[in-house]
């Protein structure tokens, strides 16, 4: 093709264009809408996600564990529940996808040096909110262990890293690990590539 027919119809499309000022703020506006839109929409972070409680223990060791995870960015303590059946039906109605369960022995095991078992029921009806919350909860579990552990060694004048090999974390292209920076990058080409054939149909309409 040579340039004057290139040109033949790079002014031709741009004729078309002008007398068609809604196919042009379709064309220039509505992508960058859509992408700042999905990018504020779409979360895949775990943040102040709501909680059940049901604390059988009642003691200062269990209101501890649940402050531990209540002061976490995460999670939010918001139910404290009275009986199991109602931990069932928090999970069945989808009040909370997550219920921990502390045993009314957590105190005195701890108190004797021994694991301590807490039940987490978590709803994994949604595969990935499930990991992230199992991922989380593993996390916060193995720092509350660690201070334990920490104070008995302290008791017993020992001292004792409890990390003897420690890493040192640099992330890439994405610093602050922003949710969103991640997703405007992935959504952009997507959106790019769903408003071609939009605009290619109103065109053939018109």
């Amino acid at each position: 093709m040579g340039i004057y027919r290139t040109w033949i119809i790079m002014k031709w499309e741009m004729i078309h264009i002008l007398r068609d000022p809604l196919s042009l703020i379709i064309s220039l506006f509505m992508p960058f809408f859509m992408l700042f839109l999905f990018g504020y929409s779409l979360c895949f972070e775990l943040r102040n996600m709501p909680a059940a409680v049901f604390d059988m223990d009642q003691t200062h060791a269990s209101r501890d564990y649940i402050e531990t995870i209540n002061s976490t960015p995460y999670f939010d303590v918001k139910y404290h529940l009275a009986s199991y059946q109602q931990c069932v039906d928090f999970l069945n109605r989808g009040t909370t996808k997550l219920v921990i369960v502390i045993p009314n022995h957590f105190s005195r095991r701890i108190s004797e040096n021994l694991p301590a078992q807490i039940q987490n029921m978590v709803d994994g009806s949604f595969i990935n909110s499930a990991m992230f919350i199992v991922n989380y909860l593993d996390g916060i579990n193995a720092n509350y262990s660690a201070k334990i552990i920490s104070n008995y060694l302290d008791k017993k004048g020992l001292a004792i890293d409890l990390e003897p090999v420690k890493i040192s974390v640099r992330s890439w292209y994405n610093q602050s690990l922003r949710d969103f920076t991640f997703a405007i990058t992935g959504i952009f080409s997507i959106v790019i590539m769903g408003f071609v054939p939009l605009l290619s149909a109103l065109a053939i309409v018109k």
